[in-house]
């Protein structure tokens, strides 16, 4: 039992760490700062 919990809380965890890589990841934050900026100037 201790196993498959342990198990559970690794995949949250790597969903976590997926979901916050998708969300920050440098790309992301490139692109919503040039939206922010090209939006200001038009």
């Amino acid at each position: 039992m201790k196993n498959k919990k342990v198990v559970l809380g690794g995949d949250i965890l790597l969903s976590v760490i997926r979901i916050w890589e998708k969300l920050y990841s440098p790309s992301n934050l490139i692109e919503a700062n040039f939206r922010v900026i090209y939006n200001i100037h038009v």
